[in-house]
């Protein structure tokens, strides 16, 4: 394996951050498009929960 010169790193090394800097993009951008039926999910799954646990505990001990 050869030693790479100084340029060569360099142009590897702003390569590989243009690149993670467009996938960040990219990511942020499908994020962006989801978010509002991700909360939704939440929302549904937080208000399931909440309910199951009401009604667990008012069945188990027949009072709240």
């Amino acid at each position: 394996m050869e030693p790479r010169g100084f340029l060569t790193r360099l142009l590897e090394c702003a390569f590989l951050f243009a690149f993670s800097a467009w996938l960040i993009r990219t990511a942020v951008r499908c994020l962006i498009e989801v978010w509002p039926v991700l909360a939704v999910i939440a929302i549904l799954a937080l208000i399931g929960t909440i309910g199951w646990r009401v009604y667990r505990h008012w069945r188990d001990t027949g009072q709240w």
